[in-house]
């Protein structure tokens, strides 16, 4: 009996015109879309997939049957082929094979002419997405459906209030699924005067960060501290502008693999990629601060005095703020550089080894001269301690040269010392400040 409703059905039956009593009429269609699967977001293509069910239905008045003629039969299954059905198909399509990935299923048809249709199918759409946000960022797609012949006097599109159901929808772990909305819109075209009901699918996605925090953002966190640890780092050690350097060419690394998932647009720059571009010229500067540091440790070799205004910035300002001790240097200063101008100035040494002279006359006419021998040892004697006397004042002056030598050395060191310590903690706070500003951006636009 099911051959002969079979036969029946389909006996003059044209599939290729519409099944409407007149020919001004409507063929009213209610269509419901269900989202089982969001299977791919191509940033750099800007292309979502996503796995669906579509639900379509309408009343054909040509397969209406009395079921008591037919063993109360009430509903048959035929094949999508021999009927006619609405093209309805997705307007934002991206995918060359379209045809190819909606499964073509069996029509289900009651005694009273409704049909249903019910198909599967993969849909590749195209989605503009906005990765300013990125990794953080929410998107907001959209699926057209609408007939691709036929206007709205030809095909009614009726949303049904099921569309957008997440009963069937598999979690995916890398987007969260916030709502799927389904709504009925009308448009015109410059060729035609007559409307075009279509049906929008509204997908909204929110991206879980994990993921990209765990190996993206804490790297370069990890290098932006070890790249600051180099103000840390000893002066003598030979490595801080190498550890500087390094630590800028791992950020530039992983900022080159981040730039490779992101679309080539112009219009927003994604969070990630300005995070790692400040992480870039942060940790730049860092090694240019470690460079000119470098320089003021190392400037005590030349003999250099250390001016009294970075002497009272670095000693009198910075140290007690960053509650850092150094040694006393203005008590043996001053004692070493009295004695070097004093001997300075009386020009006691130069390449002859001049003699020094004796700071008092000896009044010999206190002794009384006895014989010749005698005062010729007198003079032998006073020649002896003038010698042991130049000779004594030559060691002091070259030992007070020295310790105003490395007196001014050990200067220039603590002044090296206050401002490595001083841009660690420059660069520290402004790393942390700035990156809780860029990667909670979003929150904080959110709570103005």
């Amino acid at each position: 009996m099911t051959i002969k409703l079979y036969r029946d059905l389909l006996r003059d039956y044209e599939p290729d015109v519409r099944p409407s009593i007149r020919h001004d009429m409507p063929i009213n269609v209610t269509f419901t879309f269900t989202l089982t699967q969001l299977i791919d977001v191509d940033e750099k293509n800007q292309i979502i997939t996503t796995n669906g069910w579509i639900n379509q239905m309408w009343n054909d008045y040509k397969l209406i049957w009395d079921p008591r003629e037919y063993d109360n039969i009430t509903n048959i299954h035929i094949a999508y082929d021999k009927l006619w059905k609405p093209d309805i198909i997705l307007y934002n399509n991206a995918d060359s094979e379209y045809t190819k990935s909606i499964l073509s299923t069996n029509l289900i048809v009651n005694y009273q002419g409704n049909v249903t249709w019910i198909s599967a199918g993969i849909f590749k759409s195209s989605c503009p997405l906005d990765v300013r946000y990125y990794p953080f960022d929410s998107q907001n797609c959209y699926l057209k459906f609408a007939s691709w012949a036929y206007d709205g006097t030809k095909i009614d599109i009726l949303l049904n209030n099921n569309s957008g159901v997440q009963s069937y929808y598999i979690t995916s772990t890398e987007w969260h699924l916030n709502l799927v909305e389904a709504e009925k819109q009308i448009t015109f075209y410059s060729c035609c005067d007559e409307a075009y009901p279509y049906i929008d699918i509204m997908i909204s996605i929110q991206r879980r960060p994990l993921f990209y925090i765990f190996n993206l953002i804490l790297p370069c966190v990890l290098i932006s501290i070890i790249a600051l640890l180099g103000f840390y780092m000893p002066s003598d050690s030979g490595e801080k502008v190498t550890l500087g350097i390094t630590s800028l060419l791992s950020t530039t690394v992983f900022l080159m693999l981040v730039a490779e998932g992101m679309p080539p647009t112009s219009e927003a720059l994604p969070l990630i990629g300005i995070y790692y571009g400040v992480t870039i010229f942060i940790v730049s500067l860092a090694t240019t601060m470690t460079v000119f540091t470098l320089n003021i440790h190392h400037n005590g070799f030349q003999g250099k005095e250390v001016p009294s205004y970075l002497q009272y910035i670095a000693f009198k300002i910075l140290a007690p703020i960053m509650l850092l001790r150094v040694n006393k240097y203005h008590s043996v200063t001053h004692h070493v550089k009295w004695f070097y101008n004093k001997y300075k100035k009386e020009e006691l040494l130069s390449e002859s080894v001049p003699y020094l002279k004796p700071k008092r006359k000896v009044n010999v006419q206190h002794f009384t001269p006895s014989t010749n021998n005698e005062e010729s040892f007198e003079d032998d004697f006073l020649s002896v301690l003038e010698k042991l006397h130049a000779s004594m004042e030559r060691n002091e002056f070259r030992l007070a040269e020295k310790d105003l030598r490395n007196t001014r050395q050990l200067e220039w060191q603590q002044v090296a010392l206050v401002l490595d310590r001083f841009f660690l903690l420059l660069f520290m706070f402004g790393t942390i400040i700035i990156s809780m500003a860029i990667l909670f951006q979003r929150q904080i636009i959110s709570l103005f």
